[in-house]
């Protein structure tokens, strides 16, 4: 099984270069159900990457161009 980090990271790689196909499609290359794809976009969504499906590619896109990052940070109360 995948990390969340790497899935996200080539969910990421994907979109960037136009080659997610559709959602079954995607769903197929990461082992999970459409729903979950769902899942992973509105989280990107959410966090600002403006994902899109775009017919005419036949992927999932970036509306402006960027990238994803998932970044972990421990703080310690001190």
């Amino acid at each position: 099984m995948r990390s969340k980090i790497n899935l996200y990271e080539s969910l990421d790689y994907l979109i960037s270069s136009n080659r997610t196909g559709t959602r079954k499609q995607l769903a197929l290359k990461f082992g999970v159900s459409e729903r979950t794809i769902s899942r992973y976009i509105e989280m990107m969504n959410e966090n600002g990457a403006a994902v899109k499906y775009n017919r005419h590619k036949r992927s999932f896109c970036y509306e402006k161009p960027g990238r994803f990052v998932v970044l972990l940070e421990f703080r310690s109360k001190v």
